[in-house]
């Protein structure tokens, strides 16, 4: 669903959804999790505390996300978040394979899963990178990060070293 008028550009992503066997091993997680603190805490409250807890730190994932950008800034919108940042607040933008993380620090921080906004493609990769690359502000590079889903058995130009 992705819509875009030049001017804006709209789409949904549901990362859950996109990886099915990642999502059922995480739910599955939670739910080893949450029992095994009900039964060490004594309590279903605890239990039902862990599962709340969980799944609200894995929402992201589990929530399908609308992002919007246009030439005023960023929105991010899933229950029972909503998130927008100016482009004018974007002080630092990280790429890899399955998103963009905008900041409003200049470098790596990490209050940016509170601060910053996290855009998941959904098979609008390069679409995504020109509309944001043409809104940053100057000084504000789009910085490829090293994503190990698309170097394994690649050669790490920073210390020579071959994984695989």
């Amino acid at each position: 669903m992705a819509r875009s008028d030049g001017a804006s550009l709209e789409w949904q992503a549901w990362p859950a959804r996109e990886r099915p066997l990642v999502a059922v091993l995480a739910a599955i997680f939670v739910v080893v999790v949450s029992v095994v603190l009900a039964g060490v805490g004594g309590h279903v409250l605890v239990g039902l505390g862990a599962v709340i807890v969980l799944f609200g730190s894995l929402n992201p994932f589990f929530s399908p996300t609308t992002f919007r950008l246009d030439d005023a800034g960023i929105t991010a919108e899933r229950w029972p978040v909503r998130k927008a940042r100016a482009w004018t607040e974007i002080r630092a933008a990280f790429a890899d394979a399955r998103g963009l993380t905008l900041s409003p620090f200049r470098g790596r921080s990490l209050l940016e899963p509170y601060r910053g906004v996290r855009l998941f493609y959904a098979g609008n990769e390069e679409e995504v990178r020109a509309f944001v690359r043409e809104r940053l502000t100057e000084g504000v590079k789009l910085v490829e990060v090293a994503d190990r889903a698309r170097r394994v058995g690649e050669d790490d130009e920073a210390t020579g070293r071959r994984d695989g």
